[in-house]
């Protein structure tokens, strides 16, 4: 008997005290002229992640965080799209 390869998919180690928060629709923020979005929790900066409809967006090249809640982004969402963050909490 070897050692268990472990998953590509597994789960990463605990980071402590953080509180990640997934999959926070803000969805209902867009309107194809929004450009800056506000989260409903302060984050720790640099932990901010985007997916537009499902597509992770590239910090500081697609959205740049502007506080501990909010962010712009380089574009303006249209109403349909479907915006979606994941972020670890302050």
């Amino acid at each position: 008997m070897g050692l268990a390869r472990p998953s590509r998919f597994s789960k990463k180690p605990d980071s402590g005290d953080k509180k990640k928060i997934n999959n926070t629709d803000l969805s209902n923020q867009t309107d194809g002229a929004t450009r800056n979005f506000t989260t409903p929790d302060k984050y720790e900066s640099g932990s901010l992640k985007l997916y537009v409809n499902g597509l992770r967006q590239m910090t500081g090249l697609n959205f740049t965080e502007t506080s501990t809640t909010t962010f712009l982004t380089s574009f303006a969402p249209l109403a349909i799209d479907y915006i979606e963050v994941d972020y670890d909490l302050l």
